[in-house]
């Protein structure tokens, strides 16, 4: 508890800090992290505020903790089991306007969403539980902005969760960054009241499926659609869909994704849709909008080498080896169309992609198509009646 012992509880732990001071300081007076705006300290979740402000009543010696114990009814003694008090996590006070947050000229004052705009490696971006128009239209314009990031929204919250709801929640966007999942989980309550009647409780569907999405780019690829996938970890749905609300919900131009309880048929519950809430036919598929985001942040990140380099013919075919080689194990790998490469990609790097005023400022253009394979998202079987008698 003295402020000039190297293991003083605000330099272990770390303290809170001085609101509304510019510079931005801690209860000690110093300046907060640039990384992360937070005081020195150890802890990622805990800040702690000495109640003694006097510097010189800090450093004179100051009393321990009373060893306090509880009696237990068979006369036994053990020590006190104390419970913190005077916590607030300011629950009450966090909405969309929060989530959102502030654009700043310095990186290290933005907030909410913005704030992601400092970490290059986030490449799917959900609010989970946050429903609001307002806050999914932003994080759908941070994916559109920031190119390489893909959105997971989710349905509307139980009981205002009927089909006309989740399609009027749908017609609000249009975009080729973002996809909607509904309905709502169930997970038991992590919190029961009487353990031995624990009651269901809705979780929103996103952070399951953002799992989902993992564990399918893990084990296949991001080429595989994140789709016909088991949810793990949850009892149930909060609605449950049949094949005929699906056929409302999922096919273009809806493109709502549909979760699905299949345990009647012992194959338990799946994500059972993969389409982005666009418009336009050639992006309704989410793994093909997300196979095409990691082409080309692969690409861009590959090929910083080419910077500052002469901007000439030997430079344009080394970029088109690397670009060829790069996009030669991606097909490999069955994300793309052919049976042979010619037929899954080209690369183009030229006089013909690029004019003599775009060399002169400095600009090396590459043209590159890639036919993505799309998922057999429906099965038709066509039967016909035969006899060995037939002619045709």
């Amino acid at each position: 508890m003295d402020p000039r012992h190297s293991r003083y509880v605000h330099k272990v732990i770390g303290t809170t800090w001085v609101i509304g001071a510019a510079p931005p300081l801690d209860d000690d007076g110093q300046p907060l992290r640039k990384s992360d705006r937070r005081s020195e300290g150890e802890s990622w979740l805990i800040r702690i505020r000495d109640e003694q402000s006097d510097l010189s009543k800090k450093q004179a010696v100051r009393l321990g903790p009373t060893p306090l114990t509880d009696t237990l009814p068979s006369g036994a003694k053990q020590p006190a089991r104390l419970s913190l008090t005077g916590g607030d996590d300011a629950v009450a006070t966090v909405n969309d306007t929060t989530y959102i947050g502030q654009d700043d000229v310095e990186p290290e004052l933005r907030t909410g969403l913005y704030s992601l705009r400092n970490e290059e490696e986030i490449s799917i971006v959900a609010a989970p539980g946050r429903t609001g128009a307002a806050l999914q239209g932003a994080v759908i314009a941070h994916c559109e902005n920031m190119l390489y990031r893909f959105a997971v929204l989710d349905g509307p919250p139980p009981p205002d969760d009927q089909l006309t709801d989740v399609q009027t929640l749908r017609q609000q966007f249009d975009s080729k960054y973002a996809a909607i999942y509904h309905p709502w989980l169930v997970i038991p309550n992590p919190y029961p009241v009487n353990l031995s009647s624990i009651a269901d409780y809705p979780v929103p569907p996103s952070g399951h499926v953002i799992g989902v999405y993992a564990r399918v780019d893990n084990e296949r690829g991001v080429h595989k659609a994140p789709a016909n996938e088991i949810v793990r970890g949850i009892t149930g749905l909060r609605r449950r869909l049949h094949k005929g609300e699906q056929d409302i919900l999922n096919p273009y131009p809806v493109n709502i994704n549909v979760i699905r309880d299949f345990r009647g048929d012992s194959r338990g519950l799946r994500v059972y849709g993969a389409r982005v809430i666009t418009s336009d036919p050639d992006w309704k598929y989410v793994n093909v909008r997300r196979l095409l985001i990691f082409i080309e942040s692969s690409l861009n990140r590959g090929l910083q080498w080419v910077v500052f380099e002469p901007n000439a013919e030997p430079l344009w075919a080394q970029v088109r080896r690397s670009i060829s080689n790069f996009l030669t194990q991606v097909w490999r790998s069955g994300a793309l169309e052919g049976t042979k490469v010619e037929e899954a990609f080209f690369v183009r790097c030229d006089r013909t992609t690029m004019t003599q005023t775009d060399i002169d400022n400095g600009r090396l253009i590459c043209l590159i198509g890639v036919a993505p394979v799309k998922p057999a998202e429906f099965v038709i079987v066509r039967i016909g009646l035969w006899t060995a008698t037939a002619t045709d």
